[in-house]
């Protein structure tokens, strides 16, 4: 029963990996602080900027919008940095999870191959496929990691799509 419950979780995972991928991701690329006080800041200044006329409040307006704009440019300059990180992360994140999930079902083929992720009764023949369906097992109707990790992983790509 855990061999098949851990073989399911892994094919499906398999081919999800890009969901799991993308909340991981959402832990490691949050926003600064800093860059938070600064764009709470630009918020509280267009409000104000907002409130006033140009017409009548030019000189505020304006000296509003230099300060609007010199955060503008704080916020460019380090959101900028960030993405360039953002994207070393999200490449390192994903290839990471992928290259885990390989090497664990490799490591399940290998140490798993001649137990049989579950037997099928005798009354239902797996004639002409059952030696491929248990290849390296010697248990009749039996079906193997191998074939159960690929069933499991078709099926899930066929969901995703």
């Amino acid at each position: 029963m855990y061999l098949f419950l851990v073989t399911t979780l892994i094919g499906f995972l398999s081919v999800h990996v890009s969901v799991l991928t993308k909340y991981i991701s959402k832990i490691f690329n949050r926003i600064p602080q800093a860059e938070r006080t600064l764009l709470e800041e630009r918020r509280e200044l267009l409000k104000q900027q907002a409130a006033l006329s140009v017409s009548r409040d030019f000189v505020k307006h304006s000296k509003l919008q230099r300060k609007i704009n010199a955060i503008d440019e704080q916020l460019k300059e380090s959101g900028s940095k960030r993405n360039g990180n953002n994207f070393i992360y999200n490449i390192g994140i994903n290839y990471g999870c992928n290259i885990l999930l390989s090497v664990v079902m490799i490591f399940l083929s290998v140490y798993y191959r001649k137990v049989p992720v579950f037997i099928v009764e005798t009354k239902y023949n797996l004639w002409p496929f059952g030696g491929l369906i248990s290849f390296p097992n010697d248990v009749e109707n039996s079906v193997s990691v191998h074939f159960w990790m690929v069933s499991c992983s078709s099926v899930a790509r066929l969901l995703k799509n």
